[in-house]
Protein backbone atom coordinates (compact mmCIF):
# COMPACT_ATOMS: atom_id res chain seq x y z
CA UNK A 1 0.00 0.00 0.00
CA UNK A 2 3.15 2.27 0.35
CA UNK A 3 4.57 2.86 -3.45
CA UNK A 4 8.36 3.90 -3.79
CA UNK A 5 8.88 6.47 -6.52
CA UNK A 6 12.35 7.00 -8.07
CA UNK A 7 12.71 10.70 -9.16
CA UNK A 8 16.14 12.21 -10.89
CA UNK A 9 17.88 13.95 -8.61
CA UNK A 10 18.99 17.98 -10.01
CA UNK A 11 22.01 17.92 -9.30
CA UNK A 12 23.49 17.61 -12.64
CA UNK A 13 26.50 16.10 -11.11
CA UNK A 14 24.80 12.84 -8.84
CA UNK A 15 22.01 12.34 -11.99
CA UNK A 16 25.49 12.07 -14.60
CA UNK A 17 26.44 9.09 -12.64
CA UNK A 18 22.69 7.25 -12.44
CA UNK A 19 22.03 7.80 -9.07
CA UNK A 20 18.29 8.25 -7.81
CA UNK A 21 16.83 9.16 -4.81
CA UNK A 22 13.70 7.95 -3.45
CA UNK A 23 10.54 8.63 -1.84
CA UNK A 24 7.72 7.00 -0.40
CA UNK A 25 4.35 8.53 -0.89
CA UNK A 26 1.12 7.84 0.40
CA UNK A 27 -1.77 8.92 -1.61
CA UNK A 28 -3.88 12.05 0.00
CA UNK A 29 -1.93 11.98 2.76
CA UNK A 30 0.75 14.86 4.15
CA UNK A 31 4.67 15.00 5.15
CA UNK A 32 3.73 15.11 8.69
CA UNK A 33 1.03 12.47 9.32
CA UNK A 34 3.35 10.27 7.04
CA UNK A 35 6.20 11.30 9.43
CA UNK A 36 3.81 10.42 12.79
CA UNK A 37 2.83 7.05 11.32
CA UNK A 38 6.70 6.35 10.48
CA UNK A 39 7.30 7.34 14.20
CA UNK A 40 4.52 5.44 15.77
CA UNK A 41 5.46 1.99 13.70
CA UNK A 42 9.18 2.19 14.06
CA UNK A 43 9.16 3.79 17.58
CA UNK A 44 5.53 3.44 19.02
CA UNK A 45 5.65 7.11 19.89
CA UNK A 46 2.23 8.58 18.43
CA UNK A 47 2.60 12.57 18.23
CA UNK A 48 -0.96 13.84 17.37
CA UNK A 49 -2.23 17.59 16.13
CA UNK A 50 -4.48 20.00 13.96
CA UNK A 51 -2.52 19.60 11.01
CA UNK A 52 -1.87 15.78 11.10
CA UNK A 53 -5.56 14.51 13.14
CA UNK A 54 -7.68 14.47 9.69
CA UNK A 55 -4.84 12.31 7.82
CA UNK A 56 -4.33 9.69 10.83
CA UNK A 57 -7.51 9.36 11.24
CA UNK A 58 -8.53 8.38 7.64
CA UNK A 59 -5.09 6.27 6.93
CA UNK A 60 -5.20 4.62 10.87
CA UNK A 61 -8.09 3.49 9.38
CA UNK A 62 -7.30 2.11 6.14
CA UNK A 63 -4.15 0.52 6.95
CA UNK A 64 -5.38 -0.78 9.67
CA UNK A 65 -3.77 0.55 13.01
CA UNK A 66 -6.70 1.01 15.11
CA UNK A 67 -4.69 2.75 17.77
CA UNK A 68 -3.94 5.88 15.46
CA UNK A 69 -7.90 5.66 14.10
CA UNK A 70 -8.68 6.09 17.73
CA UNK A 71 -6.75 8.27 19.00
CA UNK A 72 -7.38 10.48 16.16
CA UNK A 73 -10.80 10.10 17.10
CA UNK A 74 -10.30 11.22 20.91
CA UNK A 75 -8.38 13.91 19.39
CA UNK A 76 -10.81 15.58 17.62
CA UNK A 77 -13.90 15.12 20.45
CA UNK A 78 -11.53 16.13 23.27
CA UNK A 79 -9.76 19.23 21.51
CA UNK A 80 -11.71 22.07 20.48
CA UNK A 81 -10.45 22.54 17.09
CA UNK A 82 -11.95 23.63 13.95
CA UNK A 83 -13.20 21.15 11.83
CA UNK A 84 -15.00 23.49 9.16
CA UNK A 85 -11.41 23.26 7.24
CA UNK A 86 -11.08 19.67 6.62
CA UNK A 87 -14.31 18.38 5.75
CA UNK A 88 -14.10 18.69 1.74
CA UNK A 89 -16.17 16.90 -1.04
CA UNK A 90 -13.52 14.54 -1.46
CA UNK A 91 -12.92 13.45 2.11
CA UNK A 92 -16.62 13.80 3.86
CA UNK A 93 -17.57 10.18 2.77
CA UNK A 94 -14.59 8.40 4.62
CA UNK A 95 -14.82 10.93 7.58
CA UNK A 96 -18.42 9.75 7.73
CA UNK A 97 -17.52 6.06 7.73
CA UNK A 98 -14.80 6.72 10.22
CA UNK A 99 -17.06 8.78 12.65
CA UNK A 100 -19.74 6.01 13.09
CA UNK A 101 -17.44 3.54 13.84
CA UNK A 102 -15.99 5.55 16.08
CA UNK A 103 -18.32 7.36 17.75
CA UNK A 104 -17.10 10.49 16.87
CA UNK A 105 -20.37 13.39 17.50
CA UNK A 106 -18.22 16.48 16.71
CA UNK A 107 -16.74 15.28 13.79
CA UNK A 108 -20.18 13.99 12.62
CA UNK A 109 -22.27 17.11 13.04
CA UNK A 110 -19.38 19.19 11.22
CA UNK A 111 -20.06 16.58 8.43
CA UNK A 112 -23.86 17.56 8.97
CA UNK A 113 -23.23 20.67 8.20
CA UNK A 114 -20.58 20.76 5.89
CA UNK A 115 -23.62 18.53 3.92
CA UNK A 116 -26.64 21.14 4.42
CA UNK A 117 -24.00 23.67 2.44
CA UNK A 118 -23.10 21.24 -0.39
CA UNK A 119 -26.17 19.35 -0.50
CA UNK A 120 -26.22 19.48 -4.03
CA UNK A 121 -23.33 18.23 -4.82
CA UNK A 122 -22.89 15.91 -3.00
CA UNK A 123 -26.56 14.48 -4.18
CA UNK A 124 -24.78 13.56 -7.24
CA UNK A 125 -22.17 11.57 -6.04
CA UNK A 126 -22.43 7.41 -5.68
CA UNK A 127 -21.79 7.19 -2.02
CA UNK A 128 -24.91 9.89 -0.69
CA UNK A 129 -27.31 7.20 -3.41
CA UNK A 130 -26.08 4.41 -1.68
CA UNK A 131 -26.59 5.76 1.97
CA UNK A 132 -29.25 3.49 3.86
CA UNK A 133 -32.21 5.83 5.01
CA UNK A 134 -31.20 6.47 8.39
CA UNK A 135 -27.77 7.58 6.99
CA UNK A 136 -29.81 9.73 4.53
CA UNK A 137 -32.17 10.80 7.50
CA UNK A 138 -29.51 11.73 9.87
CA UNK A 139 -27.46 14.05 6.88
CA UNK A 140 -30.11 16.28 6.13
CA UNK A 141 -29.82 19.55 6.77
CA UNK A 142 -31.47 21.21 10.07
CA UNK A 143 -30.52 24.66 9.56
CA UNK A 144 -33.53 27.18 9.43
CA UNK A 145 -32.09 28.80 6.30
CA UNK A 146 -32.06 25.41 4.45
CA UNK A 147 -33.19 25.29 0.70
CA UNK A 148 -36.11 23.05 0.55
CA UNK A 149 -35.99 22.73 -3.13
CA UNK A 150 -32.46 21.14 -2.76
CA UNK A 151 -33.85 19.09 -0.48
CA UNK A 152 -36.45 17.70 -2.43
CA UNK A 153 -33.97 16.99 -5.15
CA UNK A 154 -31.70 15.70 -3.55
CA UNK A 155 -34.02 13.19 -1.35
CA UNK A 156 -35.96 12.54 -4.98
CA UNK A 157 -32.07 11.24 -6.54
CA UNK A 158 -31.65 8.92 -3.60
CA UNK A 159 -35.48 7.79 -4.21
CA UNK A 160 -34.72 7.20 -7.71
CA UNK A 161 -31.37 5.45 -7.08
CA UNK A 162 -32.69 2.16 -6.58
CA UNK A 163 -36.69 2.84 -6.56
CA UNK A 164 -38.17 -0.25 -6.57
CA UNK A 165 -36.95 -0.94 -3.14
CA UNK A 166 -37.11 2.74 -1.82
CA UNK A 167 -40.76 3.35 -3.04
CA UNK A 168 -42.14 2.60 0.65
CA UNK A 169 -39.90 5.08 2.15
CA UNK A 170 -41.56 7.70 0.01
CA UNK A 171 -43.94 9.14 2.64
CA UNK A 172 -40.58 9.24 5.30
CA UNK A 173 -38.58 10.99 3.14
CA UNK A 174 -40.83 13.88 1.83
CA UNK A 175 -41.73 14.01 5.66
CA UNK A 176 -38.46 15.84 5.88
CA UNK A 177 -39.15 18.75 3.38
CA UNK A 178 -40.97 21.53 4.90
CA UNK A 179 -43.19 22.17 1.76
CA UNK A 180 -44.92 25.75 3.56
CA UNK A 181 -41.04 27.19 3.20
CA UNK A 182 -41.11 26.70 -0.58
CA UNK A 183 -42.16 29.61 -2.84
CA UNK A 184 -45.11 29.45 -5.23
CA UNK A 185 -42.39 28.67 -8.43
CA UNK A 186 -40.84 25.80 -6.53
CA UNK A 187 -44.03 24.23 -5.43
CA UNK A 188 -45.40 24.16 -8.88
CA UNK A 189 -42.22 22.52 -10.02
CA UNK A 190 -42.67 19.84 -7.28
CA UNK A 191 -46.11 19.06 -8.39
CA UNK A 192 -44.82 17.62 -11.96
CA UNK A 193 -42.36 15.45 -10.16
CA UNK A 194 -43.06 12.09 -11.40
CA UNK A 195 -43.54 10.96 -7.37
CA UNK A 196 -45.62 13.54 -6.43
CA UNK A 197 -48.24 12.59 -9.34
CA UNK A 198 -47.92 9.18 -8.66
CA UNK A 199 -49.19 9.89 -4.88
CA UNK A 200 -52.49 11.72 -4.88
CA UNK A 201 -51.79 12.08 -0.65
CA UNK A 202 -48.45 14.06 -1.22
CA UNK A 203 -49.62 15.89 -3.62
CA UNK A 204 -52.60 17.47 -1.75
CA UNK A 205 -50.27 18.21 0.88
CA UNK A 206 -48.21 20.28 -1.83
CA UNK A 207 -51.10 22.04 -3.07
CA UNK A 208 -52.32 22.71 0.77
CA UNK A 209 -48.97 24.37 1.77
CA UNK A 210 -49.30 26.22 -1.67
CA UNK A 211 -52.70 27.55 -0.57
CA UNK A 212 -51.05 28.49 2.75
CA UNK A 213 -47.82 30.12 1.86
CA UNK A 214 -50.36 32.13 -0.53
CA UNK A 215 -52.53 33.19 2.57
CA UNK A 216 -49.52 33.63 4.72
CA UNK A 217 -47.93 35.94 2.15
CA UNK A 218 -50.74 37.89 1.82
CA UNK A 219 -51.47 38.71 5.76
CA UNK A 220 -47.69 38.88 6.67
CA UNK A 221 -45.98 40.44 3.59
CA UNK A 222 -46.29 44.38 2.71
CA UNK A 223 -44.70 46.17 -0.76
CA UNK A 224 -42.61 48.94 0.38
CA UNK A 225 -40.03 50.68 -1.24
CA UNK A 226 -36.66 50.05 0.01
CA UNK A 227 -33.20 52.59 -0.08
CA UNK A 228 -29.90 50.50 0.21
CA UNK A 229 -26.55 51.81 0.06
CA UNK A 230 -24.70 54.95 -1.51
CA UNK A 231 -23.40 58.29 -0.34
CA UNK A 232 -24.15 60.38 2.61
CA UNK A 233 -23.48 63.12 4.73
CA UNK A 234 -20.96 61.01 6.21
CA UNK A 235 -19.30 59.34 3.19
CA UNK A 236 -20.24 56.13 1.70
CA UNK A 237 -22.98 54.42 3.25
CA UNK A 238 -24.34 50.62 4.38
CA UNK A 239 -27.45 51.33 5.59
CA UNK A 240 -30.79 50.27 4.46
CA UNK A 241 -34.10 51.87 5.19
CA UNK A 242 -37.19 50.85 4.59
CA UNK A 243 -40.48 53.08 3.85
CA UNK A 244 -44.00 52.81 5.88
CA UNK A 245 -46.97 55.07 6.32
CA UNK A 246 -45.20 56.40 9.76
CA UNK A 247 -42.04 57.21 7.67
CA UNK A 248 -38.54 54.94 7.29
CA UNK A 249 -37.03 53.18 9.42
CA UNK A 250 -33.49 51.67 9.44
CA UNK A 251 -33.50 47.55 8.71
CA UNK A 252 -30.29 45.61 8.76
CA UNK A 253 -27.23 46.95 7.11
CA UNK A 254 -25.54 45.99 4.04
CA UNK A 255 -22.40 43.82 4.70
CA UNK A 256 -20.51 46.00 2.54
CA UNK A 257 -20.36 49.44 2.14
CA UNK A 258 -21.17 50.56 -1.76
CA UNK A 259 -22.63 52.81 -4.03
CA UNK A 260 -23.45 52.26 -7.93
CA UNK A 261 -24.40 48.67 -7.17
CA UNK A 262 -27.22 46.85 -8.55
CA UNK A 263 -29.85 45.15 -6.34
CA UNK A 264 -32.79 42.62 -7.20
CA UNK A 265 -35.87 41.44 -5.19
CA UNK A 266 -37.38 37.93 -5.77
CA UNK A 267 -40.55 37.21 -3.49
CA UNK A 268 -38.96 38.71 -0.05
CA UNK A 269 -34.85 37.83 -0.63
CA UNK A 270 -32.99 40.96 -2.03
CA UNK A 271 -29.75 40.70 -3.94
CA UNK A 272 -27.20 43.27 -4.48
CA UNK A 273 -23.85 42.91 -6.38
CA UNK A 274 -21.47 45.19 -7.25
CA UNK A 275 -20.89 48.39 -7.06
CA UNK A 276 -17.73 50.95 -6.05
CA UNK A 277 -16.70 50.53 -2.05
CA UNK A 278 -14.20 52.55 -0.02
CA UNK A 279 -11.58 54.44 -2.14
CA UNK A 280 -13.90 54.40 -5.43
CA UNK A 281 -12.88 50.30 -6.12
CA UNK A 282 -14.97 48.35 -7.71
CA UNK A 283 -16.74 45.50 -6.57
CA UNK A 284 -17.36 41.95 -7.76
CA UNK A 285 -18.87 40.48 -4.01
CA UNK A 286 -22.93 39.56 -4.07
CA UNK A 287 -25.39 39.04 -1.03
CA UNK A 288 -28.50 38.35 0.10
CA UNK A 289 -30.86 39.19 2.35
CA UNK A 290 -33.54 37.03 3.59
CA UNK A 291 -36.14 40.06 4.73
CA UNK A 292 -38.61 37.34 6.94
CA UNK A 293 -34.93 36.23 9.01
CA UNK A 294 -33.24 39.95 8.90
CA UNK A 295 -30.10 38.14 7.44
CA UNK A 296 -27.68 38.92 5.34
CA UNK A 297 -25.22 36.49 3.36
CA UNK A 298 -22.05 36.06 1.30
CA UNK A 299 -22.85 34.65 -2.05
CA UNK A 300 -19.85 33.62 -4.78
CA UNK A 301 -18.31 37.10 -6.18
CA UNK A 302 -19.39 37.61 -9.81
CA UNK A 303 -16.06 36.91 -12.23
CA UNK A 304 -15.40 40.28 -13.55
CA UNK A 305 -15.88 43.14 -10.63
CA UNK A 306 -18.75 46.16 -12.45
CA UNK A 307 -20.33 49.12 -11.09
CA UNK A 308 -23.04 51.13 -12.64
CA UNK A 309 -25.26 48.04 -14.25
CA UNK A 310 -28.13 46.53 -13.65
CA UNK A 311 -29.36 43.16 -11.60
CA UNK A 312 -32.22 41.61 -13.31
CA UNK A 313 -34.48 38.43 -12.29
CA UNK A 314 -35.61 36.02 -15.00
CA UNK A 315 -36.27 32.37 -14.71
CA UNK A 316 -34.73 31.34 -11.23
CA UNK A 317 -31.44 33.78 -12.33
CA UNK A 318 -30.14 36.55 -12.10
CA UNK A 319 -28.70 38.54 -14.93
CA UNK A 320 -25.43 40.69 -14.52
CA UNK A 321 -25.47 43.29 -17.66
CA UNK A 322 -22.76 45.53 -19.01
CA UNK A 323 -21.56 48.08 -16.76
CA UNK A 324 -18.13 49.81 -15.99
CA UNK A 325 -14.96 47.68 -15.08
CA UNK A 326 -12.33 48.48 -12.28
CA UNK A 327 -10.72 50.40 -15.66
CA UNK A 328 -13.50 52.67 -15.29
CA UNK A 329 -14.87 51.76 -18.69
CA UNK A 330 -17.96 49.90 -20.32
CA UNK A 331 -18.19 46.08 -20.78
CA UNK A 332 -20.01 44.07 -23.01
CA UNK A 333 -20.49 40.78 -20.73
CA UNK A 334 -22.58 39.42 -18.91
CA UNK A 335 -23.11 37.39 -16.14
CA UNK A 336 -25.95 34.39 -14.87
CA UNK A 337 -26.49 33.74 -11.39
CA UNK A 338 -28.10 30.19 -10.64
CA UNK A 339 -29.96 30.97 -7.02
CA UNK A 340 -30.70 27.53 -6.93
CA UNK A 341 -27.20 25.92 -7.30
CA UNK A 342 -25.87 28.98 -6.27
CA UNK A 343 -22.80 29.81 -9.24
CA UNK A 344 -22.09 32.35 -11.92
CA UNK A 345 -21.78 31.26 -15.65
CA UNK A 346 -20.66 33.25 -18.62
CA UNK A 347 -23.88 35.20 -20.42
CA UNK A 348 -24.84 36.87 -24.01
CA UNK A 349 -22.65 38.88 -25.01
CA UNK A 350 -23.92 42.83 -25.42
CA UNK A 351 -23.41 43.80 -29.20
CA UNK A 352 -21.59 46.66 -27.82
CA UNK A 353 -20.21 48.11 -24.13
CA UNK A 354 -23.05 49.56 -21.99
CA UNK A 355 -23.37 51.05 -18.61
CA UNK A 356 -25.81 53.90 -16.48
CA UNK A 357 -28.77 51.86 -18.90
CA UNK A 358 -32.21 51.17 -17.91
CA UNK A 359 -33.51 47.98 -17.64
CA UNK A 360 -37.04 45.78 -17.03
CA UNK A 361 -38.08 42.36 -16.97
CA UNK A 362 -41.23 41.77 -19.22
CA UNK A 363 -42.63 39.27 -17.84
CA UNK A 364 -45.00 38.44 -20.34
CA UNK A 365 -42.49 37.38 -23.18
CA UNK A 366 -39.86 36.61 -20.26
CA UNK A 367 -37.32 38.83 -21.87
CA UNK A 368 -35.33 41.32 -20.29
CA UNK A 369 -35.02 45.17 -22.13
CA UNK A 370 -32.16 47.15 -21.70
CA UNK A 371 -32.68 50.88 -22.06
CA UNK A 372 -30.38 53.74 -22.98
CA UNK A 373 -27.21 54.15 -21.67
CA UNK A 374 -23.94 56.29 -21.55
CA UNK A 375 -23.21 57.16 -25.17
CA UNK A 376 -26.32 55.03 -26.02
CA UNK A 377 -29.09 57.11 -24.75
CA UNK A 378 -31.71 56.09 -27.27
CA UNK A 379 -31.08 52.47 -27.81
CA UNK A 380 -32.71 49.83 -27.05
CA UNK A 381 -32.11 45.84 -26.66
CA UNK A 382 -33.62 42.70 -25.81
CA UNK A 383 -32.72 39.54 -24.45
CA UNK A 384 -34.63 36.92 -26.25
CA UNK A 385 -33.54 33.44 -24.83
CA UNK A 386 -29.69 33.40 -25.19
CA UNK A 387 -29.49 36.27 -28.39
CA UNK A 388 -29.63 39.89 -28.16
CA UNK A 389 -31.63 41.43 -30.63
CA UNK A 390 -31.36 45.20 -31.37
CA UNK A 391 -35.51 46.83 -31.28
CA UNK A 392 -36.65 50.50 -32.44
CA UNK A 393 -35.07 53.68 -30.53
CA UNK A 394 -36.36 55.13 -27.67
CA UNK A 395 -38.79 57.92 -28.69
CA UNK A 396 -36.61 60.38 -26.81
CA UNK A 397 -33.27 60.07 -24.90
CA UNK A 398 -32.84 59.36 -21.63
CA UNK A 399 -30.07 60.60 -19.82
CA UNK A 400 -27.99 58.67 -17.48
CA UNK A 401 -29.62 58.85 -14.16
CA UNK A 402 -26.51 60.48 -12.37
CA UNK A 403 -26.61 63.45 -14.97
CA UNK A 404 -28.54 67.05 -14.20
CA UNK A 405 -30.93 66.47 -17.31
CA UNK A 406 -32.03 69.79 -18.43
CA UNK A 407 -35.49 68.17 -19.14
CA UNK A 408 -36.07 64.69 -17.15
CA UNK A 409 -37.61 62.22 -19.06
CA UNK A 410 -39.60 59.41 -17.89
CA UNK A 411 -40.73 56.56 -20.33
CA UNK A 412 -43.88 54.14 -20.00
CA UNK A 413 -43.33 50.76 -21.99
CA UNK A 414 -46.16 48.59 -23.05
CA UNK A 415 -45.37 45.42 -23.35
CA UNK A 416 -48.67 44.34 -25.36
CA UNK A 417 -48.94 46.72 -28.37
CA UNK A 418 -44.55 47.55 -28.14
CA UNK A 419 -45.24 51.01 -27.54
CA UNK A 420 -43.87 53.86 -25.85
CA UNK A 421 -45.43 56.71 -23.70
CA UNK A 422 -43.42 59.59 -22.14
CA UNK A 423 -45.34 60.12 -18.85
CA UNK A 424 -45.07 63.74 -16.86
CA UNK A 425 -41.86 64.74 -16.42
CA UNK A 426 -40.79 64.05 -12.90
CA UNK A 427 -38.96 66.89 -10.79
CA UNK A 428 -35.53 68.32 -11.76
CA UNK A 429 -32.99 66.35 -9.89
CA UNK A 430 -29.90 65.38 -10.29
CA UNK A 431 -29.26 61.91 -9.30
CA UNK A 432 -32.74 60.40 -9.05
CA UNK A 433 -34.58 56.90 -9.13
CA UNK A 434 -38.00 56.01 -10.07
CA UNK A 435 -39.83 52.68 -8.76
CA UNK A 436 -43.52 51.43 -9.21
CA UNK A 437 -45.36 50.25 -6.92
CA UNK A 438 -49.63 49.61 -6.56
CA UNK A 439 -50.21 51.85 -9.34
CA UNK A 440 -47.84 55.32 -8.55
CA UNK A 441 -44.31 56.26 -9.46
CA UNK A 442 -42.09 57.23 -6.46
CA UNK A 443 -38.83 59.31 -7.11
CA UNK A 444 -36.00 59.67 -4.97
CA UNK A 445 -33.29 62.06 -5.56
CA UNK A 446 -31.32 65.50 -4.10
CA UNK A 447 -31.04 68.88 -6.15
CA UNK A 448 -27.26 69.22 -5.60
CA UNK A 449 -24.73 67.42 -3.86
CA UNK A 450 -25.09 69.04 -0.65
CA UNK A 451 -29.02 68.69 -0.29
CA UNK A 452 -30.71 65.99 2.23
CA UNK A 453 -32.71 63.63 -0.19
CA UNK A 454 -36.02 64.42 -1.41
CA UNK A 455 -39.35 62.07 -2.27
CA UNK A 456 -41.90 62.59 -4.29
CA UNK A 457 -44.90 60.22 -5.89
CA UNK A 458 -46.94 60.24 -8.91
CA UNK A 459 -50.50 58.38 -8.98
CA UNK A 460 -51.82 57.09 -11.68
CA UNK A 461 -49.47 57.76 -14.13
CA UNK A 462 -51.42 57.39 -17.19
CA UNK A 463 -54.24 59.41 -16.33
CA UNK A 464 -54.01 62.80 -17.69
CA UNK A 465 -55.25 65.02 -14.47
CA UNK A 466 -52.58 63.31 -12.38
CA UNK A 467 -49.14 65.63 -10.82
CA UNK A 468 -45.93 64.86 -8.75
CA UNK A 469 -46.68 65.92 -5.22
CA UNK A 470 -44.18 68.60 -3.92
CA UNK A 471 -40.67 66.83 -3.25
CA UNK A 472 -40.43 66.42 0.89
CA UNK A 473 -37.49 66.14 2.45
CA UNK A 474 -35.83 62.76 3.83
CA UNK A 475 -33.00 63.62 5.71
CA UNK A 476 -32.04 59.94 6.93
CA UNK A 477 -31.81 58.78 3.36
CA UNK A 478 -28.05 59.19 1.43
CA UNK A 479 -27.98 62.31 -1.38
CA UNK A 480 -27.02 59.80 -4.28
CA UNK A 481 -25.45 56.62 -5.60
CA UNK A 482 -28.24 54.75 -3.71
CA UNK A 483 -30.53 52.17 -4.83
CA UNK A 484 -34.75 51.74 -4.74
CA UNK A 485 -36.56 48.79 -4.72
CA UNK A 486 -39.17 47.11 -3.74
CA UNK A 487 -39.70 44.35 -1.57
CA UNK A 488 -42.34 42.40 0.53
CA UNK A 489 -41.66 42.91 4.51
CA UNK A 490 -42.81 40.75 6.95
CA UNK A 491 -45.11 42.68 9.43
CA UNK A 492 -47.25 41.13 12.31
CA UNK A 493 -50.34 41.43 12.47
Amino acid sequence: MIKKIDEDNNNNETAAKGSLSRLLLIPNMSSAALKCLIRYMYGGELSIDRITVIDLLINGQKFGLTFVAQSAGRYIEENCISLSNFVTLKNWTQLYTHSKKLHLGRLRGEIRRFCGIHLAEISKQDYFKELTLEDVIWLMPTSTNRQEMDLFEALTSWLRYSVNTRQRHLSSVMALIKFRKMNTRELVEVQSSDFIIANPELKAKIIAASRRNSSAQANELKSTIICAGGCGKDGLQNQIYYRDERGWHSLTSLPVRRKNFAISVIDSDVFVAGGLGIDSSTLGTAHRYNSKEHSWESLPAMSKRRSHFCLLPLNGNLYAIGGMTDQWSSTDTTEVYDIRRQRWRKGSVLPAARSQYGAIVLKRTGEIMVTGGAGSESSVLLLSGDMWIKRNPLPQRVAPNHSLAQSPTLLQYHSSVDEWTILKPPPQLGFSICVSMRNSLFLVGSRDSGSVALLTSLDKPSHPDGAWKAPEPVSVLPRDNFQLAIVNILTTN
